[in-house]
């Protein structure tokens, strides 16, 4: 487990006590859900690197949910620069998983996008 994950995990345990741990467990565990939910509480309090840690483990388990919102994390540079192309591949790919919040959300950026990033974006995928 790398420092981040341990360092995320510590965190989601001091301000959310035991019930935290559990679902950190459960998490580490392999729970889709439980490590969309602990980046969600992440998220909420800014912790923005630990959010990017269990939104990137569920959404590449095919979380629509979390790979919407690692696309707005990415669209707004939280935890990291802002990238268009990636906020707009991981919208497109919860899109496709049938996510209205990140159909609408694809279509929005699309329209800042040029027809190089969209390719870039499609061929990441």
């Amino acid at each position: 487990m790398n420092r981040t994950a341990i360092l995320c995990g510590l965190m989601v345990m001091v301000a959310c006590g035991a019930a935290a741990g559990d679902l950190r467990r459960k998490a580490e565990r392999g729970d889709v859900p439980a490590q969309y939910e602990l980046g969600r509480r992440c998220s909420e309090q800014k912790k923005y690197a630990c959010a990017l840690v269990w939104f990137r483990k569920a959404a590449q388990q095919g979380h629509a949910g979390a790979q919407n919102r690692l696309g707005v994390m990415y669209e707004r540079g939280e935890g990291m620069p802002i990238d268009l192309v990636e906020a707009y591949k991981w919208f497109t790919i919860a899109a496709a998983a049938g996510n209205t919040f990140a159909a609408a959300n694809s279509l929005s950026l699309e329209r800042r996008l040029n027809v190089e990033q969209i390719a870039a974006a499609a061929s990441a995928r």
